[in-house]
């Protein structure tokens, strides 16, 4: 099955499922973000995320071979966030177009502490550290990040359709020993809230676009209430990335 079939065959499968079940929400890394890249943003104390997506190979950093650049993958990801300044999560990723058999793909933890709350002035400020363990002996970590990352609401009177619109910049390190790693340098990118509502079917609908590093990411976000989020987006301008997510305050 070839990318655009699968992201086709996904993108159907999620979109008829979120006809039943809002609008902050997970990045496809598994943690509050933009399409794939974190931000400052926490959720409420005891709010737990769960979801899935898929990301092309065509910028994915996942198993790569002198023969093939890198594989695309599943992502499963679920998080919790409490005391309510952390956040701790848990990401399944598992390969597509392996060509072999694959045991139980890659498994990675992440953290992210937000250590500066949002101001008038100043942003929201966090650290986030992800696939940062090893297995025994072995480097296993292909998606590897250590980085600070900043928000702040830009748009606060103005136009419904603005308010609310966010810039979020960040800097990573590639310290970690690993196979891969993702938001080396400067990355960051923006949202904005083309739609909010309390009721009705869609909740908010968000345009997003993102420098992860290495690519520009564009996308947008609705917010399918209660606690659904879809997310659809072109790496690259030339690749399909889509995701979904369930929230829940425990």
């Amino acid at each position: 099955m070839t990318d655009r079939s699968t992201c086709f065959a996904l993108a159907v499968l999620l979109g008829a499922a979120s006809a039943f079940f809002s609008a902050q929400a997970q990045s496809l890394t598994g943690t509050q973000g933009l399409i794939t890249v974190p931000t400052a943003r926490m959720h409420a104390d005891g709010t737990l995320a769960i979801g899935s997506g898929y990301v092309s190979s065509r910028h994915s950093t996942y198993q790569p071979t002198e023969a093939r650049p890198a594989r695309a993958y599943v992502p499963a990801y679920a998080s919790l966030t409490l005391l309510p300044s952390v956040e701790v999560g848990f990401r399944f990723s598992r390969a597509l177009d392996t060509g072999t058999a694959e045991a139980l793909g890659d498994r990675m933890f992440l953290v992210r502490v937000r250590v500066l709350e949002e101001g008038d002035i100043v942003p929201a400020v966090a650290l986030g550290a992800h696939d940062f363990l090893r297995s025994s002996e072995q480097v296993t970590a292909h998606f590897s990040a250590l980085y600070v990352v900043a928000s702040k609401r830009v748009v606060r009177d103005g136009p419904a359709f603005l308010r609310g619109a966010s810039v979020h910049v960040g800097y990573g390190s590639d310290v970690f020993e690993a196979k891969a790693h993702q938001f080396v340098g400067l990355f960051g990118g923006l949202d904005v809230p083309l739609f909010q509502s309390d009721g009705g079917i869609v909740r908010n609908w968000r345009v997003l676009a993102e420098y992860d590093g290495e690519t520009v990411t564009v996308g947008q976000r609705l917010g399918l209430g209660p606690g659904v989020n879809l997310t659809a987006g072109l790496q690259g301008f030339d690749a399909p990335i889509v995701g979904a997510t369930w929230e829940t305050t425990l």
